[in-house]
């Protein structure tokens, strides 16, 4: 179990005891902490636990950085079994045997289990049982993987949009859940375009490789930092409200699941309106480890990517093979309340002045070393675009932390 915090003491103080309070696992504290007092607290608190085998320090570029760099780690020691617990999220007693049972248990029933949540959320439940409940936007703030969820996990790192997430989970037969999803806050086929952080993807790209994500019933888990009823509409599931274990439409689909092949997935967006193929900064460092030279520095971008890299100086320099034509996506850093696709991105007419998409390639059926030389230091590259699935996009990369943590140096 990773247990991820920065500063925010007071939540901490709260939760750290309950995590520990039972289970026999490794905790592993990670603390991005910025302040004297949250820099103490594993040291402080550490000793309490005796689950806690280690404190990894400076854990900082954002929450995705944090989450990149402790799957990485957790797989590069082995572990068959990993959680991510964030420092808001307050676990309650039984909570290590539901989790651990519930694997047990869905492998039984003949699904195959890539992540288990003690935080059901109801409106982001496809199917349930009397046992436990299958859910499509569990996030990052509790979760338990495999080791193979976890390697699809990073393998398919990055944003998504409530389309793909819909459409990832429709397309293997499941209901359409637009008009339950956050209490119908989100009309998913008017605003298909809405971006999302990396987190809610985790349940789509685990089910585009046929594996589930459970989640126990009753939940063990509750944000502390703030109430999800008011702000999303979501509350945590303490008891069934149907039961699908007899649903024929269930059933069917468990059986579709489990025969479908996940070969020829891409962990590539493509943007179905602009007909465009999207390859993020750290999957293009992750592919072509040589592809960035001069100096770059990742910035966590929530909702695009999520990591920017900015040109430190004119010498930034990005250089990878290319067929057909191809297109910078450029700007500055987003913010939460401004999302790019909000306006549906990529759209150049739309973003220009904002969001400008430059056309920098042309077209050719061979392929051909494209260069990009930064011309404007603190220029953010967002997103390069392709008008074609690109050779090299069939070929899954396994994406570790070490593909963008020189990017973090100062």
């Amino acid at each position: 179990m990773i247990y991820n915090t920065k500063d925010r003491v007071d939540l901490t103080q709260r939760t750290f005891p309950a995590l520990a309070a039972e289970g026999d696992f490794d905790l592993i504290w990670m603390d991005g902490s910025r302040t004297d007092d949250g820099r103490a607290l594993p040291a402080k608190l550490g000793p309490t636990a005796d689950q806690l085998t280690e404190i990894h320090y400076g854990v900082v570029g954002g929450p995705d950085a944090a989450i990149v760099y402790a799957l990485s780690y957790a797989l590069d020691a082995g572990y068959d079994c990993i959680g991510l617990v964030e420092n808001d999220v307050l676990l309650s007693l039984g909570w290590y045997q539901a989790v651990m049972a519930l694997i047990q248990k869905g492998a039984q029933d003949g699904l195959r289990v890539g992540a288990v949540t003690a935080r059901p959320y109801d409106r982001r439940t496809l199917w349930q049982t009397a046992d436990y409940s299958v859910h499509f936007g569990s996030g990052a703030g509790m979760i338990v993987f495999s080791r193979s969820a976890a390697e699809c996990i990073l393998r398919s790192y990055r944003t998504t949009n409530y389309t793909e997430i819909l459409d990832s989970f429709v397309s293997t037969g499941a209901p359409d859940f637009s008009h339950i999803w956050e209490a119908g806050r989100l009309d998913l086929r008017r605003q298909n375009q809405n971006a999302t952080s990396a987190d809610w993807f985790f349940d789509a790209a685990l089910i585009q490789q046929g594996m589930v994500t459970l989640g126990t019933l009753p939940g063990y888990a509750e944000n502390i930092d703030a109430d999800m009823k008011v702000k999303l509409g979501v509350s945590v599931t303490q008891n069934p409200d149907r039961n699908d274990a007899e649903n024929v439409d269930f059933h069917a689909w468990k059986s579709a699941l489990t025969d479908a092949s996940p070969d020829g997935v891409s962990v590539y967006d493509f943007d179905p309106v602009n007909q465009l193929w999207i390859a993020y900064p750290h999957q293009i460092a992750a592919r072509f480890p040589s592809a960035f030279s001069g100096d770059w520095f990742c910035k966590w971008d929530q909702t695009c990517g999520p990591f920017s890299f900015l040109a430190k100086n004119t010498d930034a320099r990005l250089s990878l093979p290319v067929e057909g034509e191809v297109k910078l996506v450029l700007g500055p850093a987003t913010k939460w309340p401004r999302r790019l696709a909000r306006f549906g991105w990529p759209a150049q007419a739309v973003y220009q002045g904002q969001w400008p998409i430059y056309d920098v390639g042309t077209a050719s059926d061979m392929p051909q070393l494209f260069t990009y030389n930064c011309a404007e230091t603190g220029t953010a590259l967002k997103a390069v675009a392709f008008d074609r699935q690109q050779p090299w996009m069939q070929e899954p990369v396994e994406f570790r932390f070490e593909h963008i943590s020189r990017f973090f140096a100062e």
